[in-house]
C-alpha cells in the first residue's frame, strides 16, 4: 500500500576466513520505474562481520505514498561481502 513499510528479516553468514563488511544493491526492477517509488534498505551496521557467525538482518521495503500505476513488482538483490 502506498505509504507503507514492509520489513523482512534475513540471516547473512560469514563463509569466508577473514571479517567482512557487507552492502547490497538492486538490479532488474520490473517495471522499471518502480525504483521511483519503491526503497530498500537494511541495518546490517558497520561492525565487521566474523568467519562463520551470522548476522541477523532486516531488509526495509517502502512505499511511496505517491506512487500510481503499479500494482505488482518485482526486482533482484544482491548481498556483497568485501574484506574489512
Amino acid at each position: 500500500m502506498p505509504g507503507e513499510s514492509k520489513i523482512t528479516r534475513i540471516y547473512v553468514k560469514n563463509t569466508g576466513e577473514a571479517p567482512i563488511i557487507s552492502s547490497f544493491n538492486t538490479t532488474d526492477w520490473n517495471p522499471s520505474n518502480a525504483s521511483q517509488y519503491i526503497s530498500l534498505s537494511w541495518n546490517f551496521g558497520d561492525v565487521p562481520l566474523q568467519p562463520l557467525r551470522v548476522r541477523p538482518t532486516n531488509f526495509t521495503l517502502t512505499i511511496s505514498p505517491l506512487i500510481y500505476g503499479i500494482t505488482t513488482f518485482s526486482f533482484k538483490i544482491t548481498v556483497i561481502g568485501t574484506l574489512a
